[in-house]
């Protein structure tokens, strides 16, 4: 992905048209053919009068008159209805190339940096400012092409005629744009830099709030919530205020004054005819061509109006395209084993370092597990593993080969990473499935499913497979919906599978099911394991201990609980918090049975 370079906003926004731009080219051309047709009538116009008062006025010449300018306004409204189809054709393929791109650089960026933006902002900058293009692209080329030539021409033909009454014709629409330039100059970029960041923590807050419903329902902090969403709102209201109150005078005034070059012109025609300098023909001639000046002029103005709009979206794309990328090689994943090495590995967010100069490594075909306090770093090694993060200095080698210069697409080949996080996008359960490996056959699908254990539930719907996420809704637990994701991951069939606290957040009877599904998704597989629950994996190959960015201690199960204090504390602490569940579950099932045996009694 190459980044935005070009200063000029307008055109690194057309760059992104691509074989387009001849399209564009071509409605520009039949645009410019539209206005002139447009101004035939005013030429008509000036010649009825001419006849009128040359008492020459016939009812042949007035239906001759009459056809001509008719003809001539049906074709300005064709050609201008061509133009439009193809240029508004034009502005929603490059919103879509806009759109693709961003969606394909923020793919290329580390989590580090996506997750360091405003909530909402990516929605914000894809959906919304990306759309308001739209009006920009369909009509910048052509319509200011045409409103630029139609009126240069007529003012050089007005020349012609004569120059007093040419500079009178562009008296009217120096002052407007006298006026538009004050606008500009008074902050109106200021304003409206701070209208759209406005906008943007609106939008943020509201996707927060949203997501947030059931916290904030639970906790009663709806009032609080609300106070920080109607602050943003409110301030929204503010600078909206600010942009139109600033802006409103000057675009008021520009209006009454642009269309006014008749007002000019009118005095300066006349003083000319009175002087002798030209005839009554060209003083009516001038008069009217004035008016078919003002149009296009004040359409000009008009679009210079969306000029901050380009400047402030051409900023926030520039930023997400110069966001820096996860560095990608051009070799093939030439390895000669799964096992994976890690050598001195160093890493951390802006001045905050989080791993400090770690080594270890995980044999081919062997489970390694991390495991640690909250905020060790064990989770953030798995994702430096998967390349979601960059390390900061060391390397990682999987089969001998440091994974930075492997091609990245071979590289995710490599490796299944199952999360807590289970997301589905609202997708059938079949095409969640096939995002393991797309195009797989449906004995594939189905043999994934079943081997995760997801056939037993996904049968229960009427649509089957075919059922989509978003349907099925709160019908899928929380278990069956990790059951999905390692079905995702049973059918991609990665040498390398990483499993981020996989079973964190599932109740007890899926647990089993899904630690099945697990098994026979790591079976043969290099395992990299980080564990909520140190009882699934106290057969692991290989522990490695994490204490506050550091590797504390690593080993096998038996021999940490020899030679790790903090290990031990921690086998202690779990082994206490399970006999502690396991007598809260027979005291429960105790007063069930006693109950039981009351009734009977």
């Amino acid at each position: 992905m190459k980044k935005m370079k070009k200063e000029n906003p307008v055109a690194a926004i057309f760059g992104f048209a691509g074989e387009e731009k001849k399209k564009l080219m071509l409605s520009a051309i039949i645009s410019v053919l539209s206005v002139f047709s447009g101004l035939i009538p005013y030429v008509v116009a000036a010649k009825l009068l001419d006849t009128l008062i040359a008492g020459n006025l016939e009812n042949e010449n007035i239906i001759k008159f009459g056809l001509l300018g008719l003809g001539a306004f049906i074709m300005q409204e064709v050609l201008n209805s061509i133009s439009t189809y193809i240029s508004h054709g034009v502005a929603f393929k490059t919103l879509s190339n806009i759109r693709v791109a961003l969606i394909d650089k923020i793919s290329k960026t580390s989590m580090g940096y996506i997750k360091g933006q405003p909530l909402g902002n990516f929605k914000k900058t894809i959906m919304d400012d990306v759309e308001s293009l739209e009006y920009v692209l369909a009509h910048a080329v052509p319509e200011v092409t045409s409103n630029i030539i139609a009126p240069i021409v007529l003012i050089v033909y007005l020349f012609t005629i004569n120059w007093s009454i040419a500079l009178a014709s562009l008296a009217s629409a120096i002052i407007g744009f006298i006026i538009t330039g004050i606008m500009m100059a008074g902050g109106a970029m200021k304003i409206f830099k701070m209208f759209t960041e406005g906008s943007a923590k609106m939008n943020s807050n509201v996707i927060e709030y949203v997501n947030g419903m059931e916290v904030i329902k639970v906790f009663n902090q709806t009032a609080s919530s609300m106070k920080r969403y109607e602050g943003s709102v409110i301030n929204y209201r503010d600078v909206m205020g600010n942009w139109f109150k600033h802006c409103w005078p000057f675009l008021a005034a520009n209006n009454v004054i642009t269309p006014l070059s008749i007002a000019f012109v009118l005095p300066a025609a006349s003083f000319s005819y009175m002087n002798g300098n030209m005839s009554i023909t060209n003083m009516i001639l001038s008069m009217v061509i004035s008016l078919g000046i003002a149009g296009p002029l004040i359409k000009l103005v008009k679009f210079t109006d969306h000029l901050n709009e380009i400047i402030m979206v051409n900023g926030k794309l520039k930023e997400i395209f110069n966001a820096p990328e996860i560095a990608e090689g051009n070799k093939a994943a030439n390895i000669k084993d799964n096992g994976i090495k890690a050598e001195n590995i160093v890493f951390g967010y802006s001045d905050t370092e989080i791993i400090h100069n770690i080594s270890f490594e995980a044999a081919p075909g062997t489970m390694t597990a991390l495991v640690g306090a909250s905020g060790s770093g064990k989770s953030t090694i798995a994702k430096l593993i998967a390349r979601f993060y960059e390390v900061n200095s060391g390397t990682i080698k999987i089969g001998g080969m440091n994974i930075k210069d492997m091609l990245f697409d071979k590289y995710t080949d490599l490796i299944s990473y199952v999360s807590q996080d289970n997301y589905l996008p609202n997708m059938s359960l079949k095409d969640n499935i096939l995002m393991g490996k797309p195009g797989a056959t449906e004995k594939e699908v189905m043999f994934a499913a079943k081997a995760a254990g997801c056939d037993e539930f996904i049968s229960k719907f009427e649509k089957g497979y075919d059922t989509l996420v978003g349907d099925a809704g709160d019908r899928l637990s929380g278990g069956e919906r990790a059951r999905i994701t390692i079905a995702r991951a049973i059918i991609k069939n990665a040498p390398i599978v990483i499993l981020d606290e996989a079973t964190a957040s599932i109740d007890p009877e899926n647990e089993s099911k899904i630690q099945n599904a697990l098994d026979k998704l790591s079976k043969g597989k290099t395992l990299i394991v980080i564990a909520h629950r140190l009882s699934t994996i106290v057969n692991a190959d290989n522990i490695i201990v994490m204490d506050k960015g550091n590797i504390a201690a690593q080993g096998t199960h038996k021999k940490l609980l020899e030679e790790s204090e903090i290990y031990k504390n921690m086998w202690e602490a779990h082994i206490g918090a399970k006999q502690w569940s396991m007598n809260k579950e027979l005291d429960v099932s105790k007063k069930i049975i006693d109950k039981k045996i009351a009734e009977v009694r």
